[in-house]
């Protein structure tokens, strides 16, 4: 995911969407998740949300951030959301 923060700061938008997938999966696959597994998934699609949203991709940025939401609702997750769907409508 260190990679994606990388590219997303140099403003290399696709590429930090290449490694944020990258990092999705690979959490995504680890059949017995610990908890700190599930806070860096839902920060990768938190990650992601972000990303998309620069791009103007807000629905696939909605779904990232709800999925982030939906593993560790926070506060953070949850305004993510509603700047999101500020941007759709």
């Amino acid at each position: 995911m260190e990679r994606g923060i990388h590219y997303y700061d140099w403003q290399m938008f696709n590429e930090a969407i290449l490694e944020f997938n990258k990092s999705k999966f690979y959490y995504m696959s680890k059949s017995n998740k610990s908890y700190d597994d599930i806070k860096l998934l839902a920060q990768t699609h938190y990650n992601l949300a972000i990303t998309y949203s620069k791009l103007g991709m807000f629905d696939k940025a909605l779904a990232d951030a709800n999925y982030a939401f939906n593993l560790i609702p926070n506060k953070e997750y949850r305004e993510i959301i509603g700047l999101i769907q500020k941007e759709i409508k």
